[in-house]
């Protein structure tokens, strides 16, 4: 089963960044830590599937508005990281990290905006009507090219640039 993913937490480690938990992915468990990220939290929680045990609405803490921009920031910050400062990042070369980058910026965007968490497709289709003209071409070519297509760096650091700007400006 390699498409199969499972985390397994522990109640008390929800929401603290690299807290105990264990992850099934690629056909292998492995200790790790748990996914402190509110935006993961948010999407189980409105439409996530419980295989055993309690239905996490009784036991995650509430996801606060400040916890979802730290954790938005962090996402684009990650993003920046491997794509603009850190020129020998593995990840820069690889078409399907940038093609992640392009979508993922689109739904922190619309995380932002609207409150809600949406697949990135999702989100990169709202974000196409809503961003500036000069961002539009990196987004389309994201999600309406072969999967191989590598997109080029400088529109999408411009696109993630944007992205921070506003995460920078909104309240």
């Amino acid at each position: 089963m390699r498409r199969l993913q499972l985390t397994i937490l522990i109640q008390r480690e929800l929401l603290q960044f690299n807290g105990d938990g264990w992850l099934y992915q690629f056909g292998r468990l492995s200790r790790t830590g748990s996914d402190g990220n509110p935006i993961v939290w948010v999407n189980i929680l409105e439409c996530g599937r419980v295989v055993f045990g309690a239905d996490p609405h009784t036991f995650v803490p509430p996801i606060t508005p400040a916890l979802m921009r730290a954790a938005l920031k962090r996402e684009i910050g990650y993003l920046r990281t491997e794509l603009v400062t850190k020129r020998t990042s593995v990840w820069r070369r690889r078409a399907a990290y940038r093609r992640y980058a392009a979508v993922t910026a689109c739904r922190v965007l619309y995380t932002l905006e609207t409150g809600r968490v949406a697949p990135k497709r999702t989100a990169a289709v709202w974000a196409l009507r809503r961003l500036p003209s000069v961002h539009r071409a990196i987004v389309r070519r994201a999600i309406t090219r072969p999967v191989g297509t590598r997109l080029p760096l400088g529109p999408l650091r411009a696109l993630l640039q944007h992205v921070e700007r506003r995460l920078g400006a909104s309240t």
